[in-house]
């Protein structure tokens, strides 16, 4: 029974770390989502960009494992490619090493400090409601949680004969390279699920005597071959490029391991002394060289990223695509885990979505003035696809806002949400449209004279101006092109009141017939509508900033009314 004990408390000081270290980088990553946006924009094709995204993603989530699914996720949704994902995973490992030196100063008083915060983090959280400092509060509370399982596993390590003896064993038995290498790959991969938590365990059990470095060295590199794991099994579900990253990760980290090994190993008489009395304290031997380690395998790795991408490409073949069933091109249910890709996706998949219904309106445009419905089988066919994509869309809004998120993801989400409503409604005008179209040529009526269909065409200008504009103020948040948006709505708001007084003139005019009027008044009704549309797609996101989000509707002053107006010349041909 004395057994059972010890290892209980040993793993009661794991499982307080554990849930320290995952606390601490979900406060990390919701305190710091929008920066995590902008990180993620900036990932370009040059290969020490991905790479300085990676740890900075990482640094701010301090876990590998989030940020090398966030790289699968995001593959998979087809936002970066297999070269990206693969800078961004050697990058991640370099951003994970944080931890373990914040793990070594366990070793000094300061650690009493830290532990403290864990009280100081709890007061602020029931004391003050302001959500900002809930998000601090949480972050000092999850450190210092971090601090009190370490010191728990310290003291169940120190004090415990029977635990100290059971572990000086083991390794005086476990101790060939490759061996401890899978022990530290298995410890990670199906046990602890954490490199970090497993580093901070290792770090723990070297400051108290219980392994040497060697041992603690090999553990790491098997620890950080096993964090590729999550990466592994995330892509399962996903497509052929999502898992060749993932297993692009896995190789990566079996080289850097198997290579270090292969120097090491040989000699280990001489280099292993020499590094020890280098760095005199066990605990910090191992947290700078996981650091070392991950940046001196990254270096030359960078440059082989092409080479082991077309190992993974072999290795996984693509699969030939039959008739695909309609499914969203950007957004997954795997993406809920890591709420900055999903985010950054649904972005995507709304942009993806307005250019299909701008298609539709294109062709809508056409018809009407030509008359040719020869595109009328593809409208159908988008106009499907473009509601399909409004429940795929507004559903996985719906399941993203269901986890904990930052104030401003929230606010995002819910402007999300009117977006994808607004680009519906665009795609039902443009059907619309076009069945006015039909009608016209079923019953012969055309707009014969050239100053109703200047009427129709600058007002038809004016809003395929407004959805570039739109679209451009949606992916930027551009508050001029926010503007410039509004100031084109109130010029159509114009175009409208002025060709609606020149309907009324027409209708008084006995020879113009009243169904031609009905056509021309309804499309000019339709169009001012798309405008609005355009307008509130914009304002979903255009203020959303680091401080602020504001996804009203905007108020735009009601137009004046014009004092000329022009007569439509519409009739029967």
């Amino acid at each position: 029974m004395e057994m059972f004990y010890a290892f209980l408390s040993l793993f009661t000081g794991a499982g307080v770390s554990l849930v320290g270290i995952v606390m601490f980088s979900k406060s990390l990553e919701k305190s710091a989502s929008g920066k995590i946006h902008k990180l993620l924009d900036k990932i370009s094709k040059n290969r020490f960009a991905g790479f300085g995204v990676g740890i900075g993603v990482t640094a701010i989530a301090q876990s590998s494992t989030v940020t090398t699914a966030m790289a699968v996720g995001l593959v998979n949704a087809g936002l970066i490619t297999l070269f990206q994902a693969a800078a961004i995973s050697l990058g991640a490992h370099v951003g994970a090493t944080l931890l373990g030196i914040l793990v070594s100063f366990s070793t000094f008083k300061i650690k009493y400090l830290f532990m403290a915060m864990a009280f100081a983090g709890a007061m602020m959280n029931l004391i003050i409601r302001k959500r900002k400092v809930k998000n601090i509060a949480n972050l000092l509370t999850s450190f210092g949680i971090l601090f009190v399982g370490i010191e728990l596993m310290n003291r169940a390590l120190s004090d415990n004969l029977i635990l100290r003896e059971f572990f000086i064993n083991l390794f005086m038995t476990v101790n060939f390279p490759v061996l401890l290498i899978l022990l530290g790959m298995v410890f990670v991969a199906f046990i602890i699920q954490s490199s970090g938590a497993a580093i901070a365990i290792f770090i723990t059990m070297t400051g108290s005597g219980l392994m040497n470095f060697e041992t603690a060295m090999y553990l790491v590199l098997g620890a950080n071959i096993g964090t590729s794991n999550t990466a592994i099994f995330t892509s399962i579900p996903a497509n052929t490029e999502a898992k060749r990253a993932a297993l692009a990760n896995l190789i990566f980290n079996t080289l850097g391991a198997a290579s270090l090994t292969i120097i090491v190993w040989p000699l280990r008489a001489v280099l292993i002394p020499a590094y020890e009395s280098l760095i005199p304290s066990p605990v910090w031997q191992i947290s700078i060289f996981n650091l070392a380690y991950n940046v001196i395998k990254s270096l030359p790795l960078l440059y082989l990223i092409n080479p082991v991408n077309r190992l993974a490409c072999r290795l996984i073949k693509a699969k030939r695509v039959k008739k695909e069933e309609m499914r969203p091109s950007y957004i997954d249910d795997s993406m809920l885990d890591t709420p900055a890709v999903a985010i950054v996706s649904i972005k995507k998949e709304i942009i993806q979505m307005a250019r299909i219904s701008r298609s539709n309106l294109n062709v809508a445009f056409d018809a009407l003035f030509r008359q040719e419905l020869i595109k009328k089988k593809k409208i159908k066919k988008q106009e499907a696809w473009i509601n399909f994509l409004d429940k795929a869309v507004s559903d996985f809004v719906v399941k993203v806002s269901e986890v904990e998120l930052s104030e401003q993801d929230s606010r995002l989400l819910g402007g999300f949400h009117h977006a994808v409503n607004d680009i519906e409604r665009i795609g039902d005008y443009a059907k619309k449209i076009l069945q006015e179209a039909s009608r016209m040529k079923k019953q012969r009526y055309e707009f014969s004279k050239k100053s109703a269909i200047k009427g129709l065409n600058e007002m038809i200008d004016n809003v395929s101006k407004m959805f570039d504009l739109s679209m451009k103020t949606f992916e930027s948040g551009d508050e001029e092109k926010f503007k410039e948006l509004c100031d084109l709505d109130r010029e159509i708001d114009n175009m409208k009141i002025k060709l609606s007084d020149s309907h009324k003139r027409w209708l008084k005019s006995s020879e113009y017939s009243t169904i031609g009027g009905g056509y021309f008044y309804s499309i000019i009704c339709d169009l001012e509508r798309i405008a609005d549309h355009l307008v509130n797609f914009a304002s979903a996101i255009h203020t959303i900033d680091d401080n602020s989000v504001n996804t009203e509707e905007p108020s735009v002053p009601p137009p004046e009314k014009p004092k000329d107006a022009v007569v439509p010349d519409t009739k029967i041909s």
